[in-house]
């Protein structure tokens, strides 16, 4: 995906799934006052904080990219002068990010790989000389993603 890909992503105003907020992007601080009309609409994440589909895309591609597949609200409350760090399900992001097929693939394989690291024991089988996977089934739900496990 290029940059002009996600320029483009706009929240549609007859959508009624989405609560939309005429308040500056949370997410997006620094920038949301002085091109306001340029963010388009802003919908409001589960933990009350307002984004636009660039941001939430950005930041949560940012967190994939740095070996983070939880995504938590960065943005910083005034009042009690700490960050949000609600986490939000990948449903939401996945939805209110307005990600592309392309997007919604990367996402998920790397949310995948990285859980998958993070909750699997990997151990030799001496019968075969396959690493076989043993999946931690306490910590992994049905509900999980899909994982294709390459057999070495």
């Amino acid at each position: 995906m290029n940059s002009s890909d996600q320029d483009e992503k706009r929240y549609d105003p007859h959508d009624a799934t989405l609560s939309f907020v005429d308040r500056p992007d949370d997410l997006d601080p620094p920038f949301s006052d002085d091109d306001d009309e340029d963010q388009g609409l802003r919908a409001e994440m589960s933990c009350g904080h307002a984004v636009t589909p660039q941001s939430l895309t950005g930041w949560c591609r940012s967190l994939l990219d740095q070996g983070q597949y939880k995504f938590k609200c960065p943005a910083f409350d005034e009042d009690t002068q700490e960050i949000c760090g609600a986490v939000w399900p990948y449903r939401e992001v996945r939805r209110l990010a307005d990600l592309s097929v392309e997007e919604m693939e990367y996402f998920e394989e790397t949310i995948a790989r990285l859980a998958a690291a993070e909750y699997q024991e990997f151990r030799e089988v001496s019968v075969s000389n396959f690493w076989s996977v043993f999946t931690l089934t306490a910590l992994l739900k049905p509900s999980c993603l899909p994982l294709t496990v390459p057999w070495v």
